[in-house]
């Protein structure tokens, strides 16, 4: 009897100690996958629709208490904080963005399911995209106001189908090195690479990100990747 106690706590151990340690591994994993997802997202405006399910969300009354200012996307809403690029960069793991053209911290929340949606006043389904998602009609014709102002063409992105607004750089085209020197990035295309791994590139002709190229930082072109 007493050994079958001590094998019975034993098992039960082990099994406390194995949901410890898939605990421990989801939360490291989650940390560093999560990063990366949002800083795909960052390199254009469709991307907004990337959900702050993962990660500390942020509210109107939070925002607006970090002296940020709170605003309408037509997929969600957006808080913007006029901080320095360092302060933001040390708030990414939360899930807030530098802003090269604005010069701002940015962090943008959208509902993932219809419920979450009808809650906050949207609408859910196939609304300017090609997959469900939350819908802001009001935001959705400010945006295309808006893009009409700055001198932009409103069209769709991506394998989604999000519809957005493409703005020409003042800058395209330009020789650079690294991408503080471009209004969006700096591109390198060349093939194929320099032997001493320095090259040079030329800023993008617009807010367009999608693709596959490979951007130039301290020049030296990274590795070549692809956003659908």
């Amino acid at each position: 009897m007493i050994h079958a106690a001590l094998q019975r706590v034993g098992e039960r151990r082990l099994r406390f100690g194995a949901v410890r340690l898939l605990r421990a591994t989801t939360r490291t994993l989650g940390r560093a996958i999560v990063p990366v997802l949002r800083g795909a997202c960052v390199l254009f405006v469709a991307c907004l629709t990337w959900s702050s399910a993962v990660g500390q969300d942020v509210t109107r009354p939070s925002c607006e208490a970090r002296g940020g200012r709170w605003s309408a996307h037509y997929q969600g809403f957006k808080c913007d904080l006029r901080i320095e690029q360092t302060e933001c960069q040390a708030l990414a793991s939360e899930g807030w963005q530098w802003s090269k053209r604005e010069k701002n911290c940015w962090y943008s929340l959208s509902p993932t399911n219809a419920a979450a949606c009808k809650q906050l006043g949207g609408a859910w389904g196939l609304y300017a995209a090609h997959t469900e998602h939350c819908f802001f009609a009001k935001a959705y014709a400010e945006q295309q106001l808006r893009c009409k102002v700055q001198g932009g063409k409103w069209q769709r992105f991506g394998l989604g189908g999000f519809e957005g607004c493409l703005i020409s750089a003042k800058d395209a085209g330009k020789p650079c090195s690294d991408n503080t020197e471009c209004e969006y990035s700096c591109i390198y295309r060349g093939t194929p690479r320099p032997n001493d791994g320095r090259a040079i590139g030329s800023c993008a002709v617009d807010n367009n990100f999608f693709g596959c190229y490979a951007t130039v930082v301290n020049g030296r072109p990274g590795p070549v990747g692809c956003i659908d």
